[in-house]
């Protein structure tokens, strides 16, 4: 499913919002501003219901501003950087 998929389908009531427990993020360094994965952050928030998120990214950010909007949006409390 999409980020923007997921979105649409809270906002219409489609999926029920309750339900989530662990929302998978992946190109999570795209995720910052108004991107959907933020949106559905938001709406998880205001629903005050205990859920975890795990996000993943294979793209490097190319400066350390970008990074810390990443962490910000995404509610990171640990960061694991992994190489060969």
């Amino acid at each position: 499913m999409t980020p923007q998929t997921l979105d649409y389908d809270l906002d219409s009531g489609l999926f029920n919002i309750k339900k989530i427990v662990c929302l998978v993020v992946d190109e999570a360094h795209r995720a910052s501003g108004n991107y959907a994965y933020c949106n559905v952050i938001q709406k998880l928030e205001k629903e005050n219901i205990g859920f975890r998120i795990l996000s993943l990214s294979a793209t490097p950010v190319s400066k350390l501003e970008n990074l810390q909007a990443v962490i910000s949006s995404l509610r990171c409390s640990m960061i694991e950087v992994m190489n060969d």
